[in-house]
C-alpha cells in the first residue's frame, strides 16, 4: 500500500468556492477513483479552522501505482485546476507504510 497525501487550502476567492466544489464532486473524485490501483479516498477538513484546510489521502495498493498516477495527464489537469481556481498552499508526499507500524492498529 502506498498513498498519496494531498494538504492545501480552498480557493482564498469566495466568488470560486462554487466552481471550486462543483470540479471537485463532478471532476476531480470521479477522475482520481477510477485510476487503475486507487484502493480508497478520503478527505478530512481542519477542525480549528488553520492551514491546511483540507487533507486528501488516496490509498493505492502499490507503489508503482501511485506513481504511474502522479505522472499522468489526470493528475497535471488536476494540480493545474487547483492552481487556476486559487487554491492555496497545495503540497503533495507519496508515503509508503513505517516499518515499524506496518498497518493499521485497533484497540
Amino acid at each position: 500500500m502506498t498513498c498519496v497525501l494531498l494538504q492545501f487550502d480552498t480557493p482564498s476567492d469566495p466568488g470560486k468556492l462554487e466552481e471550486y466544489n462543483h470540479w471537485v464532486t463532478q471532476t476531480a473524485v470521479p477522475s482520481i477513483i477510477k485510476a487503475p490501483g486507487v484502493t480508497e479516498m478520503r478527505a478530512y477538513r481542519n477542525m480549528g479552522g488553520g492551514s491546511p484546510q483540507v487533507t486528501v489521502m488516496i490509498e493505492f495498493a502499490s507503489s508503482n501505482q501511485a506513481i504511474a498516477f502522479m505522472g499522468t495527464g489526470t493528475w497535471n489537469s488536476i494540480v493545474a485546476t487547483c492552481r487556476s481556481l486559487g487554491v492555496g498552499t497545495l503540497s503533495m508526499s507519496l508515503l509508503v507504510p513505517s516499518p515499524l507500524l506496518s498497518g493499521p492498529l485497533k484497540p
